[in-house]
């Protein structure tokens, strides 16, 4: 596999991460937005949060932060930032790391 098609292999997979994880905010807001019962329970099924934060952490980290920042969500959960940081930093490393492993490799793809 070339550089090139690495890369946007790479791309694609946070892209779609991405889009899943953007998604799975909207729905998890929308649930939270139609309340709870009279039982504590809420009326429609909520998305987990460890499972917001795995989707953040396999690549969705961008749809994480839109989620977050475009819809308010999660806003008042510190851990959230704190977790789509952590994300963010790791998929950067990973990309930087990607790079220099490339690069050094002498031909470039």
């Amino acid at each position: 596999m070339s550089g090139q098609e690495l890369l946007l292999s790479w791309l694609g997979w946070l892209g779609t991460w991405s889009l899943v994880t953007f998604v799975a905010y909207a729905l998890d807001k929308a649930a939270a937005k139609q309340g709870k019962q009279a039982n504590g329970r809420s009326v429609a099924p909520r998305i987990r949060e460890w499972r917001l934060h795995a989707l953040a952490l396999v690549g969705g980290f961008a749809g994480g932060w839109l989620g977050r920042r475009g819809l308010r969500h999660k806003t008042n959960k510190p851990v959230f930032g704190v977790v789509l940081t952590l994300a963010t930093v790791l998929h950067l490393a990973g990309a930087l790391a990607g790079l220099w492993w490339w690069l050094s490799q002498g031909s470039p793809g």
